[in-house]
């Protein structure tokens, strides 16, 4: 049987002699802390590249992960996306400056693929803060692509390799 959709998920599992018990209390999973990137200029690496559907299925992303490189932030991870085909002509305009800015500061010349993106060259992000206005929630994302700022001078925030 082909799964089609949640409906039809939950459909065939109740028809199925299958039984999945957990072998784990969820009271006993620690909670996550959830804590926001500081707002500022941060140095990266682009870890991941992939095209995706846009949000709410509207247009074409480009969805980048970064890794940062240094001190309490090293190695924690964030996505940008990039709406490259988007029907709302400001968040198009904005995915693709937020390219353009990307690929300058990844020295690439001749782009034609995002999968160029990827070249392990440290770079700058400039996160922000923003909050929700239905749910008051503050969030952070990441507003331009920067040429990178100077690495941390703390020994311990070393970021001379790579973390992938």
């Amino acid at each position: 049987m082909a799964v089609r959709d949640t409906a039809d998920k939950f459909r065939f599992l109740e028809s199925s002699s299958m039984s999945y018990d957990l072998d784990f209390n969820l009271d006993e999973v620690q909670e996550n802390e959830y804590s926001l990137i500081p707002a500022g200029k941060h140095r990266a690496v682009v870890v991941s590249v992939e095209y995706v559907d846009g949000y709410g299925g509207e247009g074409k992303d480009l969805r980048v992960g970064v890794s940062f490189l240094d001190g309490a932030l090293r190695n924690r991870r964030m996505m940008a996306f990039l709406p490259l085909h988007n029907e709302t002509d400001w968040r198009q305009a904005k995915g693709r400056q937020s390219l353009k800015q990307l690929v300058a500061v990844s020295g690439i010349e001749g782009f034609s693929n995002y999968a160029q993106l990827d070249t392990g060259k440290p770079i700058g992000v400039h996160v922000t803060h923003w909050k929700n206005k239905n749910t008051g929630v503050v969030k952070d994302q990441i507003n331009a692509f920067v040429d990178a700022p100077e690495a941390s001078s703390d020994p311990s925030a070393s970021s001379s390799d790579i973390p992938f």
